[in-house]
C-alpha cells in the first residue's frame, strides 16, 4: 500500500496540533511569591529566587503560568523588570502597602484577582493589556502614566480617585 505525499502531510499537521495543544498545558505552573525566603521582601519578578518554584519565574513560558502574590505584612515593591505574558493573577488584601512596577509590558491572558486595598499596580509608562474579566469590583489601584489595554469582550469597572 502507498501513502500519498498530502496524506503523510494531513498526518503531520495533526501530530502538530496535538503537540502543541498539549505542550502548553505540560508547562503551565503556579508561582507564588516567596521573596526570596520572606514574601514580604520586593524584587525583581525575573528572580526565580522570589518565587516558589525556584527554577523560574512566571511568565518565562509566555501565557502559560498563573503568579499569585501574597498578602505581605510590610511594605513590598515586586519590579516586573522583564515582559510578562501570564495566564492568571491573584493578589489578595494586605495590610501593608504593596506596589507592582512595570519596568517592561505586562499580560494577563486569563483571570486577574487584585483586591484594590493597599495594593497598587505602577503602570510606569508601559502597557498593561488584560484578556480575563476581573474576580470582583475591587480591581487594583493604578498609578503611574502608561497604558491599560482591555481586550476581548470581558467587562472592565475602572473608577476615579483623585485623593
Amino acid at each position: 500500500m502507498k501513502t500519498s505525499r498530502s496524506n503523510w502531510v494531513a498526518a503531520a499537521v495533526v501530530a502538530g496540533l496535538l503537540i502543541a495543544g498539549g505542550a502548553g498545558q505540560a508547562w503551565a505552573t503556579d508561582f507564588t511569591w516567596s521573596g526570596n525566603g520572606d514574601p514580604n521582601n520586593g524584587g525583581n519578578w525575573s528572580d526565580p529566587n522570589n518565587w516558589t518554584n525556584a527554577s523560574s519565574y512566571p511568565g518565562a513560558v509566555p501565557g502559560a503560568d498563573n503568579a499569585t502574590l501574597p498578602a505581605a505584612s510590610a511594605a513590598r515593591s515586586i519590579t516586573a523588570n522583564v515582559e510578562v505574558v501570564v495566564n492568571n493573577l491573584t493578589w489578595p488584601e494586605s495590610s501593608a502597602a504593596n506596589t507592582l512596577r512595570l519596568d517592561a509590558d505586562m499580560t494577563v491572558t486569563g483571570m486577574i484577582s487584585v483586591v484594590r486595598i493597599n495594593n497598587t499596580i505602577n503602570v510606569n509608562g508601559r502597557t498593561l493589556t488584560l484578556y480575563g474579566n476581573p474576580n470582583d469590583v475591587n480591581t487594583p489601584m493604578f498609578s503611574g502614566s502608561g497604558r491599560i489595554v482591555k481586550q476581548g469582550t470581558n467587562t472592565f469597572y475602572l473608577g476615579y480617585n483623585n485623593g
